[in-house]
């Protein structure tokens, strides 16, 4: 027996040593050289590496090897260091070679292994009722990891799903959730810490989806509201509605939400609130099957809070000039009524040469859409702005000329003309003398 051993190990080293006469340097299999290279803590070399690691090898008993990769797509080594650097997931050979015969000294086979770092899945799945299925769709982060994915089910008397496919199966109605799973590799348990996780909600039975409400703002009083509407309601399966209906009805509460309280009459997929006082409101919405083909299904809408403002503010813009000292003043009026505009008298212009003409509804207007003669704004339906509009100071009318007149020379006044008069004289009467 010893002779045909001895006789086996010399037929193998003729043909050895015949190879290398002939130029070919035979491979040394893992198993055999792969206990020649280790790790630099003399460790054994593992058989999986992972991407974002780097490995540190070295050739026992002979400091004189290069190393190299026979892919560094997968991994890369150091020539001389024997630092490997994953890349990419696959298998890769590292090999060992004399670095001046270049002869094989030994090689060691790796995994590479790339751990994901995050995986998603779809949000929610809903079927109808039992015995429907779906499979659940996964997306791992990076796309190139090579996690493996499962899959658990919380609740299997409403769900089942199939490990390694991710095929549901409803069971019963109500809602589970599946638990989706990325591991590094089979072997590593479902609850390892290691592991990235997600779930993914099953529906069995009707599902109603409800638009979100939008908050809103009024002032008391107003009457332009715009309705609060759940009209947009789907349903899942839509043939539901076939043989069923939806209802609907409409709750109010304050804030704090202590107190909800039905609104009667509100059964419509629209609603109007009043502007009398704040509150929030919401919509429960109920379908039923006539035939209980399936599965009876309530929803309620978010709340949407109706704010409501006492008064509404309108400011006055002095465009420049003043308004009581003010660049501006502001005044409140109930919603749907005028405000008085401020005083012409208390508008002091930009300058002298200008003069209040009235007030508009922009600063670069011109010309007044409001005359100085008018009094009260428009009515009032939302916070509005109004500008005082200014313009030249019209120049003074001319006086026309009226030249001075000059005094001439005096003259005298005529002289009066005067009758004269019977004056009495002293001499005597002469009468006829007597003969």
């Amino acid at each position: 027996m010893k002779k045909r051993v001895l006789s086996i190990i010399f037929a193998l080293a003729m043909i050895i040593t015949s190879l290398r006469v002939a130029g070919i340097t035979p491979e040394i299999s893992s198993y055999a050289a792969g206990y020649r290279i280790t790790l630099k803590s003399g460790a054994k070399v593992p058989s999986e590496m992972y991407c974002g690691k780097k490995y540190n090898l070295k050739f026992n008993g002979n400091k004189a090897v290069t190393f190299g990769s026979t892919c560094s797509l997968v991994a890369k080594v150091g020539k001389t260091s024997g630092q490997v650097t994953p890349v990419a997931p696959g298998k890769v050979t590292i090999r060992a070679r004399n670095r001046k015969t270049r002869e094989l000294l030994g090689s060691v086979t790796i995994r590479v292994l790339k751990r994901s770092t995050k995986v998603s899945a779809d949000e929610q799945i809903i079927l109808s009722k039992p015995g429907d299925t779906a499979v659940i769709n996964t997306w791992l982060t990076p796309d190139d990891s090579s996690d493996v994915v499962r899959f658990s089910s919380k609740d299997k008397k409403i769900a089942t799903v199939e490990s390694t496919t991710g095929e549901v199966k409803a069971v019963g109605y109500g809602t589970t959730t599946i638990d989706v799973i990325a591991k590094a590799k089979k072997s590593v348990g479902n609850t390892s810490k290691t592991n990235k996780r997600t779930t993914v909600k099953v529906i069995v039975g009707t599902v109603l989806g409800v638009p979100h409400l939008d908050n809103m703002t009024y002032y008391k009083g107003q009457t332009d509201v715009k309705p609060l509407d759940v009209s947009g309601t789907t349903i899942a399966p839509p043939e539901a509605l076939k043989v069923g209906k939806i209802t609907y009805q409409w709750y109010k509460t304050f804030p704090n939400h202590m107190i909800e309280q039905e609104i009667p009459g509100a059964t419509e997929s629209k609603y109007i609130p009043p502007t009398d006082e704040t509150a929030d409101y919401r919509c429960e919405i109920t379908y039923t099957s006539n035939a209980g083909q399936y599965s009876k299904a309530t929803e309620y809408s978010n709340y949407a809070t109706i704010t409501i403002i006492d008064k509404v503010p309108v400011e006055f813009d002095a465009n420049g000039g003043k308004i009581n000292g003010e660049t501006s003043v502001t005044k409140e009026v109930e919603w749907g009524k005028s405000v008085q505009f401020p005083d012409a008298a208390s508008l002091v212009p930009p300058s002298e040469e200008y003069v209040f003409l009235g007030w508009a509804d922009l600063s670069s207007d011109t010309e007044p859409k409001y005359g100085k003669d008018i009094l009260f704004t428009p009515t009032i339906k939302h916070k509005d702005m109004f500008y005082a509009i200014w313009g030249i100071k019209p120049a003074p009318t001319p006086t026309p000329y009226e030249p001075p007149v000059e005094p001439g020379p005096s003259v005298a006044p005529p002289a009066q003309s005067q009758t004269p008069s019977a004056q009495p004289t002293d001499t005597p009467t002469t009468s006829p003398t007597s003969t």
